[in-house]
């Protein structure tokens, strides 16, 4: 009680002074004008960090330019970009829209080199399991089309570790294909997965519900036992798939395929056996392959810029993985594929 009193005595006579409004007001703008310095300062540290991050990822990519000697993709020394060279095309990873290996890029980079003066002939590096029927036909078509407008230009294919299914539909339309002893070549078919959850639902006490207009809109719902119909329409349109894909490689390889049916299978075989059955013509490496057409430098037509290295180093693809995967789960419908 006695300290309560002797509070209210201390505020009264604080107020009671002549200025004392002044004075509380100065002090509210002297700390206000203390927290704008604070975060002033911590404004300039951070816009310094900034700088300092641009400018080590400048200096690195300068640096790395520096070191880079001018050499070609087989390590050739090289002195003019613009004299007569050997363009190289990569097919590495699955073939798909959202990949590097996507058929806009590719077919436009073929277009792009062959019409080239200064372009003797394409390489084309594959290194790729397959991936969309659609993407690797259009690529095939852009070959196609290709050596159709510049027949004296060859484009040849080399196979890395495997070239399997749609990036053997690609390679097939290439005028030779060279591979490893070693490289897994063929896998010639289609496949389609998908899975049911209907019995999962249940137990989780989950009724899916799904409303249609048209009688097959709800084709091969995973939510329900599927329909022997529906396996025979499926199995239809595999088979069409398949016999375009055998259509293509016959055309791409005419008589240099052995009679042999197993070849369109869907079964794989090392290079040696691939050059037997006359899916390749040839054991190779890449630099002997660039070699067939002439004695030139070998540029690589799809080499990313340095900062877009850079970029990929620090991640800023994540996000489009991430959709990617979140789209896989969110939506587990039926994916046809060359593979």
């Amino acid at each position: 009680m006695t300290e309560s009193i002797i509070s209210e005595k201390n505020t009264n006579s604080a107020t009671n002074k002549p200025g004392w409004e002044r004075q509380i007001l100065e002090k509210i703008a002297l700390e206000g004008i203390k927290e704008q310095r604070r975060a002033r300062r911590w404004g300039i540290f951070f816009k310094i960090l900034f700088v300092l991050y641009l400018t080590l990822i400048v200096f690195g990519i300068f640096s790395q330019s520096e070191r880079t000697p001018a050499t070609d993709q087989f390590g050739n020394a090289v002195t003019n970009a613009q004299s007569d060279h050997v363009a190289l095309l990569r097919i590495h990873g699955t073939i798909a829209t959202d990949t590097d290996a996507n058929a806009e890029q590719l077919s436009a980079t073929i277009r792009r080199a062959i019409a080239k003066p200064t372009v003797k002939g394409i390489v084309i590096d594959a290194n790729s399991g397959g991936g969309s029927p659609v993407q690797s036909s259009i690529v095939y078509q852009a070959i196609q089309a290709a050596k159709q407008d510049y027949p004296d230009k060859p484009i040849l294919t080399v196979v890395n570790d495997v070239c399997a299914s749609g990036c053997y539909y690609i390679a097939s339309a290439s005028d030779e294909i060279y591979a490893d002893a070693s490289s897994i070549v063929g896998s010639i078919g289609v496949i389609a997965q998908s899975f049911g959850y209907g019995e999962t639902l249940k137990k989780l006490g989950l009724d899916p519900r799904t409303f249609t207009a048209g009688e097959n809109k709800d084709f091969m719902d995973p939510s329900r036992p599927i329909k022997p119909e529906e396996i025979d329409f499926l199995k239809g349109l595999l088979d069409e798939l398949h016999q375009q894909f055998i259509d293509a490689v016959k055309l791409g390889r005419g008589e240099r395929l052995q009679q042999d049916e197993t070849i369109f299978s869907g079964l794989f075989w090392t290079g040696q056996q691939a050059q037997t059955l006359g899916l390749i013509d040839g054991i190779a490496t890449p630099n002997e392959v660039a070699q067939k057409i002439g004695n030139y430098p070998v540029y690589d037509y799809m080499r990313k810029s340095p900062f877009e290295k850079v970029l990929e180093d620090f991640g800023v693809e994540a996000t489009g993985i991430v959709e990617k995967s979140m789209d896989n789960i969110v939506n587990p419908t039926q994916r046809l594929h060359f593979r």
